[in-house]
């Protein structure tokens, strides 16, 4: 995508919760599990996620809900 749909909130907090994820999946196969996870605004999404409190899907519908409340204000 260009840019510019990318700086949209509701593409860059779904950006973010994917590749904050995805590194997070990649470190535990290769054995590195964090012992405290900690996050602020969309990371704590991801950190949530990282600790099996929510499912993937469940942040991106979370994710999703939290930028159309945004945009409306």
């Amino acid at each position: 995508s260009s840019d510019v749909e990318i700086s949209k909130m509701q593409y860059a907090h779904t950006a973010l919760f994917l590749v904050s994820s995805s590194i997070h999946a990649h470190l535990a196969e290769l054995g590195i599990v964090p012992s405290v996870v900690a996050g602020y605004d969309v990371g704590q999404y991801s950190a949530f996620h990282a600790v099996k409190g929510i499912t993937f899907p469940d942040g991106l519908y979370l994710l999703t809900k939290l930028t159309g409340f945004i945009q409306e204000l």
